[in-house]
């Protein structure tokens, strides 16, 4: 008899622990499709599906822009094999480590007296000529501005030049510009052409400032500015002989070039 009680014990313990098991496997099994159809429902919410895709074709949209932008300035280098000799361009080039300069690629209208006057000098990227109007004003002299133009900002450059060249007389008649951009995003050596003919101007711009856009090559591409060559040019490319070399973001005071060359003729105590 005992050992009957025994093997019922066994057999009521096996049941007991046999019933929990599917209880359990139940409780998983109910469990289980409950969190896979949220899942799912997660996965193709439609609200979800359109904010990817947009997202998506946003990333897409940057990425080729900026890769059409580069690939098209290194396009138009594709057909040059050999080195240029800029010594036989029609203009007056200069290349310097990386950055090609074309000095004096815009003239003023009006030569300066070189001896009695004195030259306000500065490089920028093209954003920053909305100031040029209030400095040439005050001013009131020669101006040497080197503008730093890589891939299409150097078209871009030129048109906003051309602006304010017709929007502004002071401007038209005393600054000189330069222009220099990186040899891996340049216009083609070889057909480096007139200014109008590179800012491809068929009609008479107008004179008004609707032309400043968002956003540059430099930008994009993220280009450093040379600040070592900038201050090169601000320093060697002017004629006169008393140079000013500033910031666009810092405007000269009125009438200083007439209060300057005043000062310059007193003589002190050593007579020089």
């Amino acid at each position: 008899m005992e050992i009957t009680v025994e093997n019922e014990e066994l057999s009521l313990k096996k049941r007991r622990q046999f019933s929990l098991s599917e209880n359990m496997v139940e409780s998983q099994q109910q469990l289980l499709p409950t969190n896979l159809a949220v899942f799912s429902g997660r996965r193709t919410s439609p609200l979800c599906a359109f904010a990817s895709s947009i997202l998506f074709i946003y990333v897409c949209g940057i990425g080729f822009y900026l890769w059409s932008s580069n690939f098209a300035c290194r396009l138009r280098n594709f057909g040059d094999p050999a080195p240029v000799s800029l010594s036989s361009l029609a203009f007056d080039i200069e290349q310097r480590d990386r950055y090609v300069i074309i000095k004096n690629y815009i003239k003023p209208a009006i030569h300066a007296d070189e001896k009695n006057t004195m030259t306000f000098a500065t490089a920028a990227i093209f954003t920053d000529l909305s100031h040029m109007p209030e400095i040439c004003g005050k001013w009131q002299g020669p101006m040497s501005v080197s503008v730093y133009a890589p891939g299409s900002d150097f078209k871009t450059a030129l048109r906003k030049i051309f602006n304010l060249r017709l929007a502004n007389s002071c401007i038209h008649q005393n600054v000189s510009w330069h222009l220099y951009f990186d040899t891996e995003f340049s216009p083609s050596w070889r057909k480096i052409k007139s200014p109008e003919e590179e800012a491809e101007l068929t009609t008479t711009t107008s004179g008004s400032y609707d032309v400043w856009i968002k956003g540059t090559f430099k930008s994009h591409g993220h280009l450093p500015f040379p600040p070592t060559l900038a201050e090169m040019l601000r320093s060697k490319k002017s004629k006169t002989k008393y140079v000013l070399v500033s910031d666009l973001h810092y405007y000269p005071s009125i009438n200083i070039i007439p209060r300057f060359l005043e000062l310059l003729k007193f003589k002190g105590p050593t007579g020089e």
